[in-house]
C-alpha cells in the first residue's frame, strides 16, 4: 500500500496438543499449498503496524485465523510461533 517493496523470509511452526500430534502432521502435509496461499493472504494484507510489532501478535493471531479455516477446526491449533521473520527493503 506504501507503494515499496519489501522481502519477507518467515518461519511459522504451530503448537498443538500431544494427542493431536498426528493428525496435525498430516493435514499440513495434505493442505500445504493451501496453507502457504493463506500465510501469504495474511502477510501482504498485513498493515505496516502489524509487521513492528514486538511479538506479532496481530500476525499470529491472523495466521490463527487462516489455519483454522483450513483445517476446519478451532481446537487443533494452540498457538502460532513465528520464530524467524526477516525482512528486506525499507518502508516499515
Amino acid at each position: 500500500m506504501t507503494g515499496k517493496n519489501i522481502l519477507f523470509q518467515l518461519r511459522v511452526s504451530i503448537l498443538v496438543g500431544g494427542s493431536d500430534q498426528e493428525r496435525a502432521k498430516k493435514l499440513v502435509e495434505a493442505k500445504q499449498a493451501r496453507i502457504r496461499d493463506r500465510i501469504n493472504f495474511v502477510i501482504r494484507s498485513a498493515e505496516p503496524t502489524y509487521l513492528n510489532e514486538p511479538g506479532l501478535e496481530t500476525i499470529k493471531r491472523r495466521i490463527k485465523h487462516e489455519l483454522d479455516r483450513v483445517f476446519d477446526d478451532n481446537e487443533i491449533i494452540r498457538e502460532v510461533l513465528i520464530p524467524e521473520l526477516l525482512q528486506s527493503g525499507s518502508g516499515l
